[in-house]
């Protein structure tokens, strides 16, 4: 994930292999959020996506609404003016004011340092307690960072976030992409007549008669058309009056049972002046409390509401001096009021600015209009590793329905190293070990033989992340086979640490064949079919 500058030119090396995406607005990054968290709270404020273009009438109707700390606090950022002269005053007059309610009022906050009352804000309203606070922003993110290390690494739900940001292009308006999806669609619609076309306007749910050929017809033809119309509207019309009947008779045994007739009341009474009502169902009573979190009982407005992570770490960094953006703001995505928060601090604008993006053979160029976070991914060249290997790397093809060997009791694998036949399922295990007293953090390169296809699921090209502890090993399998005989290079395993090479295995050439030219008389696919009763038992 990179931060980039105005004007400034991103490549990307391999832009067929790789993967871009640029967020550039509040309005695409709420989609990420949407699309993370899946709250229908987010939902309900969808509206925070086009503040700018409400009018004053309707941004007092939504925040009268809406109103809590999370939509004060957006709009402090966001809308300084209308929290000047609408949000502020409402919160003056609250009877129990919380911290973000003084924080927000500018009021002393020196008290929450202590201990105790430091403990129960979240880690969103510890930085900003820090911001106000001479010296405090430094020893915050210094408590933070701390906190982070000692947590255990997700790197499932860092490989979800990022392929999730990489994702979301598809539901973007803006992408060029669905602007060009979107364009061969309506003009497919308009040639099957789906949509309202200079022709007419189609009937609803079917194909536009007008640009179907026209039928012929006759004089005898048009007399039985016009006789079906008028039979269909005669027999509308008798069950219209049916219906009249039968509903005029309803309201008269209904008023008969209430012992009242209308023709003999008075004309200004009518059906009006009913009994009166002796007893009337009690509404459950209803305590009116002031907002805080949106939705959220007080006793849930605790410090585990946000918890640490990188997005928070970077804000306590953040000096004040240029828009805040963060590479881990796919990271503030655990709850309503942590979006809403994020979305406050990130520094984008309401609308995206124009940008230029380049294509010179393979190599993609993205000029920005104004700053954005953009999630890339892309395979790059490295040098080689130098010096002892750090970390071990093996890999090793197997055929999926005869992987192992029986002898003496024990059990062994099978691998084929010789020639591999076509329309066979192959599998490939990676062996990585961590030979150090240190954890390594790695990224795993593995991609299928030239020639082949993936199975099970699998890709032609991916990356695994590992966490290996001191001493430990960690295997990887994945699928394939060949379609057609010939002989077919493999791109090995490579295994990378901060983006420079550590280890990678031996290169394999594999020599595919349509039928084996070397049996093996142990396995039981030939014992099966060829062996004697006494070798199959």
């Amino acid at each position: 994930v990179s931060i980039l500058a105005a004007n400034k030119d991103f490549v990307l090396a391999d832009a067929a292999a790789g993967r871009f995406e640029a967020y550039d607005s509040l309005p695409k990054l709420f989609a990420l959020y949407s699309t993370l968290l899946k709250d229908p709270k987010l939902a309900e404020f969808a509206f925070i996506t086009t503040w700018p273009k409400l009018k004053p009438e309707e941004k007092r109707a939504l925040y009268s609404k809406h109103a809590c700390h999370e939509l004060s606090f957006f709009l402090f950022k966001k809308d300084p003016e209308f929290f000047k002269t609408t949000i502020k005053p409402y919160l003056a007059n609250k009877k129990d004011k919380t911290f973000l309610d003084q924080w927000l009022l500018t009021a002393d906050v020196n008290a929450y340092v202590s201990p105790w009352q430091h403990g129960r804000l979240n880690v969103a309203e510890q930085v900003l307690l820090s911001q106000r606070i001479n010296g405090e922003p430094a020893r915050t993110a210094r408590h933070l960072s701390d906190l982070y290390k000692l947590l255990p690494p997700d790197l499932d739900r860092e490989v979800f976030l990022f392929d999730s940001a990489l994702a979301t292009s598809g539901m973007d308006s803006n992408s060029q992409l669905l602007k060009l999806k979107a364009k061969n669609v309506r003009s497919l619609e308009l040639q099957l007549g789906t949509v309202d076309s200079p022709m007419g306007k189609p009937p609803i749910g079917g194909f536009a008669r007008d640009v179907l050929p026209a039928e012929p017809t006759s004089p005898e033809r048009s007399a039985m058309k016009q006789r079906k119309q008028d039979e269909a509207k005669k027999e509308m019309e008798g069950r219209q009056r049916d219906g009249n009947t039968r509903r005029g008779e309803r309201e008269k045994l209904a008023k008969d049972d209430l012992g009242l007739n209308m023709y003999s009341l008075p004309a200004d009474e009518g059906l009006n002046k009913m009994p009166s009502q002796l007893y009337r169902r009690v509404e459950p009573t209803m305590e009116w409390a002031e907002n805080n979190y949106y939705k959220l009982p007080i006793a849930l407005q605790i410090a585990s509401l946000i918890s640490v992570n990188p997005f928070w770490i970077d804000y306590a960094k953040y000096d004040g001096k240029s828009p805040f953006l963060s590479k881990h703001v796919a990271n503030a995505s655990r709850n309503f009021t942590e979006v809403m928060l994020a979305l406050a601090v990130t520094d984008l604008p309401f609308e995206s600015a124009k940008h230029a993006t380049k294509f010179d053979g393979g190599a993609m160029t993205f000029t920005p209009g104004s700053t954005a976070i953009a999630f890339h991914e892309e395979v790059r060249a490295v040098p080689k590793p130098e010096g002892n290997a750090t970390i071990l790397v093996n890999q090793n093809f197997y055929k999926a329905d005869d992987r192992y060997r029986d002898e003496n009791g024990e059990r062994y694998e099978k691998f084929v190293t010789a020639e591999f036949v076509i329309h066979t399922v192959y599998g490939c295990q990676v062996v990585v070990t961590n030979p150090t007293p240190s954890r390594q953090k790695l990224a795993v390169l593995v991609q299928i033989p030239v020639g082949s296809l993936p199975l099970a699921g699998g890709k032609a090209t991916r990356t695994i992340l590992l966490d290996l502890e001191p001493y430990r090993t960690q295997t990887i399998d994945y699928s394939f086979y060949f379609p057609t005989q010939g002989e077919f290079k493999q791109f090995p395993v490579q295994v990378a640490k901060n983006e420079k090479l550590v280890a990678t295995a031996a290169p394999f050439t594999f020599n595919v064949v349509n039928t084996p030219t070397k049996l093996d008389t142990e396995s039981w696919d030939y014992v099966s079919q060829n062996g004697t009763p006494e070798q199959v038992i």
